[in-house]
């Protein structure tokens, strides 16, 4: 048996599982990064939703101090939605500002409605039932 009939074979298998230990290795760093920043959205995510909800549900006999910092993280999570959101959620962010600047504080209820449904969706969750414009923070006694 010639040299050729068996080192073409070997060469060709060897290149063949090159290539192919390559492409696995490229598609599977892709896929970690989609995945790591899946995760690094959701999670931003759901910290702006709670910044968000805090800043709008701010009692007003809240102290200055308590209101300074809310509506501080407020506008950090509008940041981030502007960043991280969907191009829905980066709509309705850009509509909660203007609606904010011209005075309307009920313009974050469309924004937390969306960001909730968007994340429950990335999540796998179910749709919330219609209780859409239910946000709750209570209110404590100060000592």
């Amino acid at each position: 048996m010639p040299a050729s009939e068996i080192i073409a074979p070997l060469a060709s298998s060897i290149v063949g599982g090159v290539v192919v230990a390559l492409v696995n290795h490229l598609m599977t760093k892709r896929r970690e990064q989609a995945k790591k920043l899946t995760e690094l959205r959701i999670e931003q995510l759901i910290d702006c939703w709670r910044k968000l909800e805090r800043g709008a549900l701010v009692p007003e006999d809240a102290s200055a101090e308590s209101k300074s910092e809310a509506y501080d993280g407020f506008e950090e999570a509008i940041a981030r939605v502007t960043l991280l959101g969907t191009d829905r959620d980066v709509e309705i962010a850009a509509s909660v500002t203007q609606r904010l600047s011209e005075k309307d504080s009920g313009a974050i209820v469309d924004l937390l409605n969306e960001l909730r449904s968007s994340l429950r969706r990335e999540l796998g969750l179910t749709k919330v039932p219609d209780t859409a414009n239910l946000f709750f923070r209570s209110h404590r006694d100060k000592k």
